[in-house]
């Protein structure tokens, strides 16, 4: 479908709650890497296996002519890793996103490691209208997170997000 070229007007791709795992990952953002979605503005893959294929994810994401709309991307409860984290984070350093705005990650497999390693990974210019960022729930102390967040921005990463306190 999507390398046929049969969704130019899709905005919202909603696959949360189903098996959606690594191959579906691969084949589906390899496809939108190879064509793109320029109109795509919100992915949820809430609720999936999609972690598991979060490098394909990444790999679609370095390219700036493949999502150029991407506003909203949400991950919650979708098995994503420390390296699927890390490799996110890599694919905003080649690819700033300028259009996203929220990126829900909560309830996954990744613990502070994860976190540091997506922080790292960053660039000044990546994410530069990020508001929310969403990674409650996961295997680490909530505060710690804040306290690395706010170090980033100091650093001048991630300077439109919005930190409580």
């Amino acid at each position: 479908g999507v390398r046929s070229g049969n969704f130019p007007q899709l905005r919202r791709l909603l696959l949360e709650r189903n098996e959606f795992g690594r191959e579906g990952m691969r084949s589906f953002f390899g496809a939108v890497a190879d064509t793109g979605l320029p109109l795509l503005e919100c992915i949820d893959l809430c609720g999936t296996r999609a972690g598991e294929g979060a490098s394909s994810l990444a790999e679609c994401l370095k390219k700036t002519e493949a999502l150029p709309s991407l506003k909203e991307l949400q991950m919650r409860r979708c098995r994503l890793s420390d390296e699927g984290l890390h490799s996110l984070g890599r694919a905003f350093a080649v690819n700033r996103l300028p259009s996203l705005t929220s990126l829900g990650l909560l309830e996954n497999f990744f613990h502070y490691e994860g976190v540091e390693a997506f922080c790292s990974a960053l660039t000044e210019e990546s994410l530069p209208n990020l508001v929310s960022f969403h990674i409650d729930l996961n295997a680490f102390p909530q505060a710690a997170v804040q306290t690395l967040l706010r170090a980033e921005q100091e650093k001048g990463k991630l300077r439109s997000l919005r930190l409580p306190g």
